[in-house]
């Protein structure tokens, strides 16, 4: 997966909304939905254990990995879900993540992902 941001100004407010779905007689909340001021969130991410899960995931394929401002382009390159990364075990099935990005106040961007499978543990 890549996703490549480009930010029309300099970002020096963003809040994330992340939510897990599970499809079971369609698209169902699973475990978390969480809503969180990024740039805080940076400044200590083992505050919210939850962002915390998601960004440990996504973290080494993304320039996202500073507080705010950011005044670049957002980078996430050559990403790929491995059972390396998800450190809980999951039921096998078909699973969703949908995210909301706010910047300075305003909807940025919607990006969501879905997969299919399990991880064992």
């Amino acid at each position: 997966m890549k996703v490549h941001a480009q930010l029309k100004e300099v970002g020096r407010e963003a809040n994330v909304s992340i939510r897990l779905l599970k499809r079971a007689n369609g698209w169902k909340p699973f475990l978390y939905k969480v809503h969180f001021d990024a740039c805080k969130f940076m400044k200590n991410t083992r505050a919210n254990p939850v962002a915390e899960f998601f960004y440990n995931i996504m973290k080494e394929y993304s320039n996202v990995n500073h507080t705010c401002p950011y005044d670049h382009d957002l980078i996430l390159d050559k990403f790929r879900l491995s059972s390396d990364l998800v450190k809980l075990p999951f039921p096998i099935g078909e699973y969703a993540v949908d995210t909301t990005w706010f910047v300075n106040g305003q909807l940025w961007a919607r990006v969501n992902g879905s997969c299919r499978g399990a991880v064992d543990m």
